[in-house]
């Protein structure tokens, strides 16, 4: 995905979040571009670019993550991620 492409993809969403939480819009995309990797990396059918745990409410979807132990080492697990319309 093109630096266009994702802006075109994801602006629209972080300028509504502005004008409704007032969280800057530039943010919202930096967060949705590190937490899915560009949009290319994220919980399959789930719609959810900002890799949000599930709260225990809802629908949500199984996928690998990537976790860190007490010591800082890396370990694969599966967890529940929330799930969007």
């Amino acid at each position: 995905m093109t630096n266009e492409e994702f802006l075109a993809f994801v602006g629209p969403a972080a300028m509504q979040i502005e004008s409704i939480r007032g969280y800057p819009a530039e943010a919202a995309m930096t967060q949705v571009h590190l937490e899915s990797n560009c949009l290319s990396e994220y919980p399959a059918d789930s719609n959810n670019v900002l890799g949000i745990k599930w709260n225990g409410e809802g629908e949500y979807v199984e996928a690998e993550t990537r976790e860190y132990d007490d010591q800082g080492h890396p370990y694969i697990t599966i967890a529940r991620w929330q799930k969007f319309a």
